[in-house]
């Protein structure tokens, strides 16, 4: 039992998780995923936005949410107590977790950029784009031209792969000492 609602937890944080990167981005929210996303994700957002105040970019609501989801999925799974650690294991899950999704549209932006789409409006395909082109423009404008070869995509999935063990490597220190 504790494992489907260690699940259930996982799938709802993604949500909550991908409006948040979403409009940190700030992606087109006309875009039918996105709208659902926002549907989904606004009720406990604006009731908690009652009482935490967004600050600037950052909403702070949904981060709140997403780290008491976090928090609970791993309690759930054994993590320990709600101590200092377990929220932090928790910041890291949910880093861990976003870095997932930006490899994931890396590598379907990759691969639309070897097809061509005719005709077709691509709603996936174009909020993977969103979350995926900042970060491919800070690794070309680091990166020295190629000429018709762009590495830059191999470059940020390198780079995030290291993020990601090193998150792996200070969640384990961290579980140790729980």
């Amino acid at each position: 039992m504790a494992d489907l609602a260690s699940l259930a937890l996982w799938l709802v944080g993604l949500g909550f998780l991908l409006r948040f990167l979403l409009e940190f981005h700030r992606a087109n929210f006309y875009n039918p995923v996105a709208q659902v996303l926002v549907r989904f994700t606004d009720p406990p957002t604006r009731a908690l936005g009652r009482v935490v105040p967004r600050m600037g970019e950052w909403n702070l609501p949904l981060l709140l949410i997403l780290l008491m989801l976090e928090a609970l999925s791993l309690w759930l799974r054994g993590a320990g107590g709600f101590g200092p650690a377990l929220g932090v294991l928790a910041s890291f899950q949910i880093a861990s977790r976003a870095m997932d999704i930006y490899l994931v549209c890396l590598i379907v932006t990759v691969i639309a950029s070897w097809i061509q789409f005719t005709g077709q409006a691509q709603p996936v395909l174009n909020l993977a784009q969103a979350l995926a082109s900042p970060m491919l423009r800070r690794v070309r404008s680091v990166l020295p031209s190629a000429g018709m070869l762009d590495f830059s995509p191999m470059v940020a999935v390198f780079g995030l792969l290291f993020a990601q063990w090193a998150l792996a490597q200070a969640s384990a220190w961290i579980l140790i000492r729980l």
